[in-house]
């Protein structure tokens, strides 16, 4: 199965299963989480991509790997992935999961992460998006994330997010990234340093961001 066939079960069975959304994927509001009162819009200053200082630290790192470790996230945006984890995994700890062989109480799968974006954006991030995001990241369908892959990825997702916003002409407060656009503007630095074909299809979709 590929990985946009899994994402599509994944939201047909989130659609299913949560009455909190309908078929459209847009939310109802949440009495429990007034944080939650309104839709989040995405916010491309939520984190910066850097580089390590010594570029043989990127050889044989997956693309999860480097969004963990060099995706800097702003600490008032880290401080609202903090709640949405604490609500997530608060819920994948008293699921009727906790009792298979396999559970792992400190980890999210690929499900529970979409449901994650759907308390957070409202049901704007698309099945379409969801997959082109994972794709990028190389997902396959069976990760499971702990809390600090979980910020990144979700920081990510506001900087892809916010990407395809600029794509549909929405209109942003210009901030220029200036380290990052220039440590993204070639690629040539780091061919010496065999880095994979997924990291450099990840690079390649932050130099878009900052294009």
């Amino acid at each position: 199965m590929t990985f946009a066939n899994i994402v599509l079960d994944v939201y047909l069975n989130l659609v299913e299963t949560q009455k909190s959304i309908s078929s459209s994927f847009i939310y109802k509001r949440s009495t429990t989480t007034p944080w939650f009162s309104s839709r989040y819009t995405f916010n491309k200053d939520a984190a910066t991509f850097t580089l390590p200082i010594n570029l043989e630290a990127l050889r044989g790192l997956t693309p999860l790997e480097y969004i963990t470790d060099y995706l800097k996230i702003v600490p008032r945006r880290q401080r609202l992935y903090k709640k949405l984890w604490d609500l997530r995994i608060s819920k994948h700890r008293r699921s009727k999961r906790k009792d298979e062989d396999d559970f792992d109480p400190d980890r999210l799968n690929l499900e529970e992460l979409a449901a994650a974006f759907f308390d957070f954006w409202r049901g704007a991030v698309s099945a379409d998006s969801f997959t082109r995001m994972g794709e990028t990241l190389n997902f396959q369908g069976l990760e499971e994330f702990d809390e600090k892959q979980f910020y990144s990825v979700t920081a990510f997702c506001e900087r892809f997010m916010a990407n395809e916003d600029k794509k549909k002409g929405l209109q942003f407060k210009k901030t220029v990234k200036d380290q990052e656009r220039a440590d993204f503007s070639s690629f040539g630095k780091f061919e010496r340093f065999k880095i994979s074909k997924e990291m450099f299809c990840l690079f390649s979709c932050v130099k878009q961001f900052n294009s």
